[in-house]
């Protein structure tokens, strides 16, 4: 059972590595094959939209990252989850943000017709805001419901939902048209993100070096 959570905690570590990383690099590397696409202008949904001449491999990465997240959030919960407070909401958020922003991207092109949205784009649409939801209230519900044995982490989950709220205010904005630059606001956001997520990570593996220590 110990070997087994062990095992589970280290592969959400490495899930959530390469779920963050991957989905600042990977978005990246196929803007390169995209003729015209500014990813300072356009949304990483576009990747994925009909025309796109890579959104078979948009696609891919955005079921491979919901497992990935699906893994990570296995792990959080594993390494902060006890007896007394069986329940890490930031796990679940973690599952709902990989629904979201994962499947929701995957499954559910963003595809527009002569009307606008067809009915993929709308539920595109309505899993990705459930999905960025989630993972802007994630500081938050660690910030108010902190695992028993995690860290604090009060003055970084403060910051980062203050700062995730102000970019998703001009991610807004710049949806509306009053501001431009809508690609550099949605990429900010998930690097401010995952930035805060490899910190959880970190704090997941450490709690495996305070098991040894108590383990005779």
């Amino acid at each position: 059972m110990r070997n087994s959570r062990f095992m589970e905690v280290r592969f959400g570590a490495l899930a959530c590595l390469l779920a963050c990383l991957g989905d600042v690099v990977v978005p990246e590397v196929l803007t390169s094959h995209y003729p015209g696409y500014d990813s300072k202008v356009l949304s990483e949904s576009m990747l994925g939209a009909a025309g796109s001449p890579v959104a078979h491999l948009f696609t891919a990465w955005s079921i491979c990252l919901a497992v990935l997240f699906f893994l990570f959030a296995r792990g959080l919960h594993q390494a902060f989850t006890t007896p007394s407070r069986p329940v890490v909401p930031a796990s679940w958020l973690l599952v709902v943000y990989g629904i979201g922003e994962g499947l929701g991207s995957g499954l559910f092109p963003f595809n527009h017709d002569g009307q606008g949205l067809t009915a993929a784009g709308k539920v595109h649409v309505v899993l990705s805001m459930l999905g960025v939801g989630a993972l802007y209230l994630l500081p938050l519900s660690w910030l108010l419901w902190p695992p028993e044995k995690g860290p604090r982490l009060k003055m970084l989950s403060g910051a980062v939902w203050v700062s995730g709220g102000l970019l998703l205010m001009l991610f807004g904005l710049s949806k509306m048209e009053v501001i431009g630059l809508l690609g550099l606001w949605q990429r900010t956001f998930l690097v401010v993100y995952y930035i805060y997520l490899l910190v959880l990570c970190g704090a997941m593996l450490k709690t495996l070096e305070r098991d040894k220590e108590v383990v005779p």
